[in-house]
């Protein structure tokens, strides 16, 4: 499902990611952990392919993204990658059905209102499918981005701080609805996370740590 050799990244003047080697099969789950500035958030979007390695190998699901073009990493995404970010970045004229379906809408591709519906279900949200994200509780727009991520049936699922800013009670809850996910959708699971309540909660996860590196001069 991912493989990383020798990978590199790094901001002008800034900290510098570095990973050495890193592999996870299709199924398995993934912690990525570390403080702020690790590069956490950074691995996650080299490996959406929303930032582009400046050396190395990465490949994910079998394809070296290296390979691909802008367009082409667009496309691969939307069909390889589910994306819950630390900023929901729900829209907020959407309801939570249409914030689901935004995908669809952006692609031009016929919404499938039914599987976003469904969607809504698993995570218990069915009754506020026509709610605005203002209406919303935080744990419900979590849901709503939740149910986002895994509309096209990703083969990887990505999350970014899900936990943050969460008592026990509602970080359980949260990592619950994320393997509960994974596992519906069959998909592998990736977060990103400082926190040690997910690495308890996710014993057979592999977990990768990482460090922030300044950048050469």
């Amino acid at each position: 499902m991912l493989e990383i050799s020798q990978l590199t990244y790094a901001y002008d003047g800034g900290a510098a990611l570095e990973v050495d080697q890193f592999r996870l099969s299709p199924g398995q789950h993934a912690i990525l952990l570390g403080h702020s500035g690790s590069g956490k958030s950074t691995l996650l979007n080299l490996i959406a392919g929303i930032l582009r390695m400046q050396s190395g190998t990465l490949k994910v699901a079998g394809t070296d993204l290296s390979t691909l073009s802008p367009r082409e990493t667009d496309a691969w995404r939307g069909a390889t990658i589910g994306f819950v970010p630390q900023q929901l970045a729900l829209i907020p004229s959407m309801t939570a059905r249409e914030n689901i379906l935004l995908s669809a809408y952006a692609s031009g591709a016929k919404p499938h209102i039914e599987r976003a519906d469904a969607l809504l279900s698993i995570l218990g949200i069915a009754a506020h499918v026509h709610r605005k994200p203002a209406e919303l509780s935080q744990g419900q727009r979590q849901r709503v981005a939740l149910a986002r991520a895994a509309y096209s049936s990703p083969r990887l699922l990505l999350a970014d701080e899900p936990t943050a800013n969460l008592d026990d009670h509602a970080c359980s809850i949260a990592i619950s609805l994320l393997t509960t996910l994974a596992l519906t959708e069959r998909s592998s699971l990736i977060i990103a996370t400082h926190d040690a309540r997910v690495v308890a909660a996710l014993p057979a996860a592999q977990v990768l740590r990482l460090e922030a590196l300044m950048a050469a001069a």
